[in-house]
């Protein structure tokens, strides 16, 4: 569906897709301009080695959008409820990686993997990660 969608912007020369695992994947160093993930951080087995190596292949002057939401507050609340109506012991996925403390270990695991540039979205929208690669 993505690589439909890019097609039919007229983009396919500028934007490819890949499905892989972020723990080692196969790009050279600083090799992507934008990286972008919704929805699979919360199902990473080690998040550390997983942003070090988005890190690497990440370009000088590139940025990446990764995380997850539902787009608004409103629409965030009808899933909630329609998944504890279906299932009553259903617990929202991201709250393992997502939590009160979110925002301190993020930054202490961007200082660890050497990104001094680095922005947490944690709002209606969703909780996203935003980091910048500088020369």
């Amino acid at each position: 569906m993505g690589r439909e969608n890019i097609a039919e912007a007229g983009l396919a020369d500028r934007i490819r897709t890949e499905a892989g695992d972020v723990h080692a994947m196969p790009f050279d160093d600083g090799e992507a301009d934008l990286i972008v993930s919704r929805g699979s951080m919360f199902f990473w087995d080690n998040l550390k080695d997983a942003f070090r190596e988005i890190y690497r292949i990440l370009a000088v002057g590139g940025a990446t959008y990764i995380g997850g939401g539902f787009g608004n507050r409103e629409l965030k609340d009808q899933v909630i409820a329609e998944m504890l109506k279906r299932d009553p012991t259903w617990d929202c996925y991201a709250k393992k990686k997502a939590d009160a403390d979110s925002h301190r270990r993020f930054a202490e695991l961007f200082r660890e993997i050497g990104c001094p540039v680095f922005k947490i979205i944690d709002d209606d929208t969703g909780f996203w990660v935003v980091l910048s690669k500088t020369a």
